[in-house]
């Protein structure tokens, strides 16, 4: 239990960092056991070869296994993240070793729970997340942090997805709860696109190993966004840029600050008869959404953040209103910016940050995405 603790009505000492949840007090105890799993020959099955930058993020990640090192693999948007990871997802298995493949967005973990299924046919996998059944004989796990308070030493590589997204990142007990799930002798690996100081310090310290790779799997250089300013959101000129994506087979994620904002935008969007969905943390039927968005029932979706990582769709555009709103700082920009571009047909897009004011963080994230793309040209040059 962690130090800082809370009295509720009841008397009973809570855990601060749960109290929320009521679940850690004084007057519950703790069960432990070993769970057992049958040693089986897994295989892995994909129908396409990896690309030479994705085979230099494989090499990394299982020579981070194999000298017990942890890691940080700096790959952008779009550069098959995933991928690197199943070489030595299949060695670790066979190996009788436990996994767990951690994601901070529930709507990632179905999608990924799908993709590793086809990968791993032999495979017992498990999702983990809110209300989800808990299968002790699963050989891997793909697993929302808070769901590690499940286990305790017990996994010998885990895998943590978008390390610095919300709510995972910075947050204390969630880091707590990876540390007891972890062997002892396990090997951590971070992934993202985006790589926050306190990560930086990290490797700079020694703590871990870094890896970066700045190529897409299609080689094509990351989309630069353009700035656009406007003084009223509910515009002719903002419409006429919209209805483009009306009638057409582009795909347009338009991006909002907030729920009330894009609300309020989608009803006027109605009114000027184009047809669109929303999506938020708010959207009951998520996975119902995307999938209609992904078959093109509709080609324009509104969305907050909630879809600002892990999500691909093909042919797709973007916009951000508000740019310049403080919930949009570089990382998240730069994260966004990284829904354009990433199949190999449409490797390139519309890519606009809208708004009053070009703040720091929207010349940070252009810089960042540039100073990317001459990297990954450089290392052409070399190769």
């Amino acid at each position: 239990m962690s130090h800082h603790i809370v009295i509720a009505e009841n008397q009973h000492h809570y855990c601060e960092d749960c109290y929320e949840n009521q679940i850690m007090s004084d007057h519950l105890y703790l069960e432990r056991y070993e769970r057992t799993r049958k040693q089986k020959e897994h295989v892995l099955k994909i129908d396409f070869d990896l690309a030479e930058s994705q085979l230099k993020g494989s090499r990394f990640i299982k020579n981070c296994y194999e000298r017990k090192d942890n890691g940080y693999l700096h790959a952008v948007c779009g550069a098959g993240k995933t991928e690197m990871c199943l070489e030595t997802i299949l060695n670790c298995l066979n190996e009788g070793k436990s996994i767990v493949f951690v994601i901070p967005r529930v709507e990632i973990i179905k999608q990924l729970y799908e993709r590793f299924n086809t990968y791993f046919p032999k495979t017992t996998i498990c999702a983990l997340y809110q209300d989800m059944s808990f299968n002790e004989s699963a050989d891997i796990y793909i697993s929302t942090p808070q769901q590690l308070i499940k286990f305790y030493h017990e996994f010998n590589l885990m895998i943590i997805d978008e390390a610095d997204a919300f709510p995972y990142y910075q947050n204390k007990h969630l880091y707590r709860l990876v540390n007891k799930a972890l062997n002892p002798n396990g090997v951590l690996i971070y992934i993202s696109a985006t790589m926050p100081d306190d990560y930086k310090k990290m490797i700079d310290s020694g703590e871990m190993n870094y890896c970066l790779i700045p190529f897409r799997f299609h080689q094509k250089d990351l989309v630069i966004p353009s700035f656009k300013k406007y003084q009223y959101m509910f515009s002719n000129k903002l419409l006429m840029l919209i209805s483009d994506y009306r009638n057409n087979q582009k795909r347009l994620l338009i991006y909002f600050p907030s729920i009330h904002l894009m609300s309020k935008f989608r009803w006027f969007l109605l009114k000027q008869a184009i047809d669109t969905e929303m999506i938020s943390s708010q959207t009951l039927y998520k996975n119902e959404v995307l999938k209609r968005f992904e078959n093109s029932e509709y080609n324009i979706l509104l969305t907050t953040t909630l879809l600002e990582r892990g999500v691909t769709f093909t042919n797709c555009n973007v916009f951000v209103i508000e740019a310049d709103h403080k919930i949009f700082d570089k990382d998240t920009l730069i994260q966004i910016a990284g829904r354009v571009g990433r199949d190999k047909k449409y490797s390139t897009g519309e890519l606009i940050f809208l708004s009053r004011f070009i703040t720091t963080e929207m010349k940070q994230a252009k810089i960042e995405l540039i100073k990317l793309n001459k990297v990954k040209n450089n290392d052409l040059q070399v190769m």
